[in-house]
């Protein structure tokens, strides 16, 4: 006998897991091996029980075809990675069987010490983030908090690691503009600075947008005390 879901139009039957999934957060684990290589790497673990229920993809394989991506994509997918030394990744994942429904991805990198990002060691394609709508960047390093208000070369190490970060945002951006969906804007949360902490925001438009570098909260630290600029995007 039929199940009366399977009965239904496929598009209300998307739209009753839709419903039944809502939206959720999912936190995860990256470790150290793997973490600074991958934004979502294949190693990384739940830290905690996912308070959503999975078990409508349980009915059936067609079900579980039809609605695996609408719960993916509904999961906000936040990576941390603790480590020493800490590097931005040059890859999207390695295996992590989530990675092709993700659209909306936090990757957290704390670490006692940044290394240098070199732009010839950036591999992320195109066609690897063409399903995320959103990223979150966010890396803070021990060396970097109070280093406003210390010796200069502390000071110039942060700003070298904000630029490194805030280069590898803009081509992470320039990437998924290129898609017919819109594009895509790069966001600085500038209300971490004083923490030693960048936070960037890709985040796709529906509707074209001109792509920059926009800039939320205090904005003592552009003010000359770190020797920045106003950052615009063409």
């Amino acid at each position: 006998m039929e199940s009366r879901l399977l009965a239904l139009p496929t598009e209300i039957r998307l739209s009753i897991c839709s419903y039944i999934f809502g939206s959720g957060k999912v936190v995860l684990d990256a470790g150290e091996a793997h973490g600074n290589r991958y934004l979502l790497p294949g190693t990384a673990v739940l830290q905690h029980k996912i308070a959503r229920s999975a078990q409508l993809l349980r009915v059936c394989k067609t079900i579980m075809h039809e609605a695996r991506p609408i719960l993916y994509a509904s999961t906000t997918f936040h990576v941390v990675v603790q480590t020493f030394a800490g590097n931005l990744p040059y890859a999207i994942t390695d295996s992590h069987p989530s990675a092709n429904h993700v659209r909306h991805l936090i990757w957290q990198l704390n670490c006692d010490m940044m290394k240098h990002f070199y732009t010839e060691d950036f591999s992320i394609s195109q066609t690897a983030l063409k399903e995320i709508d959103d990223l979150e960047i966010r890396c803070q390093a021990q060396t970097w908090q109070g280093s406003f208000c210390g010796e200069w070369c502390d000071r110039e190490t942060f700003v070298r690691g904000r630029e490194s970060v805030i280069n590898y945002g803009r081509m992470i951006r320039d990437l998924m503009g290129i898609t017919t969906r819109g594009e895509a804007i790069l966001v600085e949360d500038k209300t971490w600075l004083g923490r030693g902490k960048v936070v960037l925001r890709i985040s796709r438009q529906k509707k074209p947008a001109k792509a920059q570098v926009r800039n939320r909260g205090s904005e003592f630290l552009i003010s000359g005390l770190l020797g920045l600029q106003e950052l615009h995007v063409a």
